[in-house]
């Protein structure tokens, strides 16, 4: 397994949803001062956030200090409760830092916002970096609300321009201050600043890079993570470029050919390591590129943006993706090594791109690619692809039916099925959507197939979303009818209304609209649907 592609994921869950939740009625800190309901606080901020937060000790302290202090709170605290205080002190006491300043991780709610700013003074062979952050007040918090600053570990590593090497390896910046000045000597050629390094912290950067300097940092940064970042990033740029295009109606926007050509330059290098390959060509999803929209969000026209960018690479390099794809098609059997986890998540990536192109043998390519998966992760692919065509289409329905016989009653197998369907971007998901909460195989007592059904649809944002409201008002009967039976569950699908004052007005009504319904709810609702719903609706 890549630890690459290991980070990579938590922080794509980390910025889908949990920067979410920071920019929404629901924001909290780490540590709760107070609750309603106490199942409301097992959240990704709690968990993923707090897990970000014992990364950065470790970042702070180092590998040695680190363990020191982790064996200093178990020798103290086994078998005992504890609170985030007992475990700062373990790593204060255990180092000889003063991490009190630390604290406000635990806290103050909200994502910081680090502004950062690079100088090369060639004269005197140094670089200076220039980081401010700031903390913007959370939708419940007063708009004068001033936050303090956090101490966080920023990780920095220079890499020349002229010889591709690095001038300065990953380096620690501790920011303590609203704005420092880092600086770094013996830098005798001008260089492109690497920061961040396998995202030290869990902050929202903004930095003045042009595309040139993202490509040359996606061909020669020496830190995994930042690679892939730097795609990400330029990705995100060409998106939000064609997204506000199509939202003026332009027909066939224009994507930039040194984009396509830097997706070229990734597809068809020997990469050591295929998984962090094959992310690096994965666009970033709609939620995440939601979070840069400083408009109302128009999620029509963003899902358009991105499967017309996908499709554009789709229908230019498709003869690579094709060979790539035949060459990875060895026959192997399964097994589990690096090398293996990497050749299929490759030949997946391929086989979706290939599917975007709109070959016309593309969904005859994904049928043989499902009968013939000798594994999961295979087949999961293949009908993730398949699951996007009409519901009519025979190698549509084929897939599904083999899929579920397949699985034979096994719970978490068929909960993939029917999350894939609710998940498919296809225009008629909702009615496939309410189909499904009639099948055999589902019911609403069992929550991780409820999450499978209607978690699925409530994350997938333009069918969610559509235009006539209709996602909004099957979504609010759900929750309804679902808080007499699992009232923890159904505070938790209330988080698919949780930015709805990020869209168009008319969006906005008709979800205030649903939130008040469920307010007015007969008999009353339970403790945790009504702390969700009434925060949402007062935002």
């Amino acid at each position: 397994w890549s630890h690459a592609v290991k980070r990579i994921q938590t922080v794509k869950a980390l910025r889908g949803r949990q920067f979410q939740e920071d920019a929404g009625p629901m924001a909290h800190p780490i540590r709760p001062e107070s609750y309603i309901a106490m199942d409301n606080f097992y959240t990704m901020t709690v968990y993923y956030k707090g897990a970000e937060v014992i990364r950065m000790y470790h970042s702070l302290l180092g590998e040695k200090l680190f363990r020191k202090g982790m064996d200093l709170y178990f020798e103290r605290h086994d078998g005992c409760a504890v609170t985030c205080d007992d475990f700062r002190k373990a790593m204060a006491d255990a180092s000889g830092r003063d991490l009190t300043q630390f604290e406000r991780w635990y806290t103050q709610a909200g994502t910081p916002v680090l502004k950062v700013e690079g100088t090369y003074v060639p004269g005197e062979s140094r670089y200076e970096l220039k980081v401010t952050q700031s903390c913007a007040p959370t939708p419940a918090e007063a708009s004068t609300t001033k936050k303090l600053p956090f101490h966080m570990p920023i990780k920095v590593g220079l890499i020349g321009k002229k010889d591709k090497k690095e001038i300065v390896p990953t380096t620690l910046c501790e920011l303590t201050k609203d704005s420092q000045t880092f600086e770094f000597k013996g830098v005798t050629q001008e260089p492109v600043v690497s920061v961040l390094r396998g995202f030290s912290a869990p902050v929202k950067l903004e930095m003045e890079t042009s595309d040139e300097e993202l490509a040359f940092l996606m061909a020669f940064d020496t830190d995994d993570f930042n690679r892939w970042e730097a795609g990400q990033r330029l990705m995100t740029r060409v998106l939000l470029s064609v997204y506000e295009e199509v939202k003026a109606g332009k027909k066939d926007p224009k994507v930039p050919e040194s984009f396509v050509q830097a997706a070229k330059e990734v597809l068809t290098s020997e990469a050591k390591d295929q998984q962090l390959q094959a992310y690096m060509l994965i666009l970033p999803g709609e939620t995440t590129l939601s979070g840069f929209l400083k408009d109302a969000i128009d999620p029509a026209a963003l899902h358009e943006a991105r499967v017309h960018v996908k499709k554009t690479i789709a229908k230019s390099l498709e003869s690579i993706f094709r060979a790539k794809y035949k060459t990875l098609s060895t026959g192997e059997k399964y097994k589990l090594t690096a090398g293996e986890v990497g050749r299929r998540a490759m030949r997946n990536l391929c086989l979706g791109y290939l599917m975007a192109s709109e070959a016309k043998d593309a969904s005859a390519v994904a049928a043989t690619h499902f009968k013939e998966a000798n594994s999961m992760t295979d087949k999961l692919s293949a009908l993730g692809a398949l699951v996007d065509l009409p519901a009519e289409s025979e190698e549509r329905q084929a897939a599904l039916k083999a899929f579920y016989e397949d699985a034979n009653g096994d719970a978490l197998v068929i909960d993939k099925w029917f999350m894939l369907q609710a998940a498919a971007s296809s225009s008629d998901t909702l009615k496939n959507v309410k189909a499904l909460s009639k099948h055999e195989g589902f019911t609403l007592k069992n929550p991780n197939r409820v999450r499978s059904l209607y978690g699925a649809f409530g994350g997938n944002m333009h069918i969610f979303h559509g235009e006539d409201g209709k996602g909004y008002e099957f979504l609010a009967d759900v929750i309804i009818q679902l808080d007499s039976i699992n009232p923890q569950i159904a505070a938790r699908l209330l988080g698919s209304f949780a930015m709805w004052k990020k869209f168009d007005e008319k969006r906005q009504a008709m979800m205030k609209a649903q939130l008040l319904r469920i307010l007015d709810k007969k008999g009353g609702l339970s403790a945790d649907v009504f702390e969700v719903a009434s925060k949402y609706a007062k935002a």
